[in-house]
């Protein structure tokens, strides 16, 4: 009777282990996965979800009614959300973070189209003056405030995993995104 429980006992805690070893391994891989060539034109889900594959965009030649995210939208129809995803996932190029969901290269035309459709936007944008002082710094090629950048983006997503720790080293971000188009 006691060899039993000890045997029950043992496989018990033989399969917990197993369990929580593959909980664990799946969230992290599922973090791993390569994303997605093409954008969502809308989203309705945060990106901070775990396991949410995101969209990733670099340098990519759209056609002539595409814009430089290689949506069709226009910027007339960018939302809150759309702005903050966009910014958010340019950040990413600069800085490190314990978590990142999604990447589009930063681009002097992908700025300037933002920047543009903060003002062309039908929806009023709440956080309309963050945006522009955001971008505006980008389109002046000042990335120093990259992590305040990511963070208060992030923040207003609901973030509770991957804040901006610091920034990259010029290595580190070419390293980070020649991965990316692995």
């Amino acid at each position: 009777m006691f060899k039993k429980i000890i045997w029950t006992f043992i496989i018990v805690i033989v399969a917990l282990i197993g369990w929580f070893t593959y909980i664990v391994y799946t969230d992290f891989s599922a973090s791993e996965q390569p994303v997605t060539e093409e954008p969502a034109e809308t989203e309705t889900e945060s990106p901070q979800e775990e396991g949410e594959e995101e969209p990733i965009l670099l340098n990519e030649q759209g056609d002539e009614d595409k814009n430089p995210f290689n949506t069709t939208m226009k910027q007339e129809e960018v939302t809150e959300e759309v702005m903050r995803d966009f910014i958010h996932k340019m950040s990413h190029q600069k800085i490190e973070a314990e978590a990142k969901w999604g990447l589009i290269e930063i681009t002097d035309e992908r700025i300037d189209w933002l920047l543009k459709s903060v003002d062309k936007t039908k929806e009023p944008l709440q956080h309309k003056e963050v945006y522009k002082k955001i971008l505006t710094r980008w389109a002046d090629g000042d990335f120093s405030h990259a992590v305040e950048d990511h963070n208060t983006i992030w923040e207003m997503q609901g973030g509770n995993i991957g804040e901006a720790i610091r920034l990259l080293t010029a290595e580190e971000e070419k390293a980070y995104l020649e991965s990316k188009r692995k």
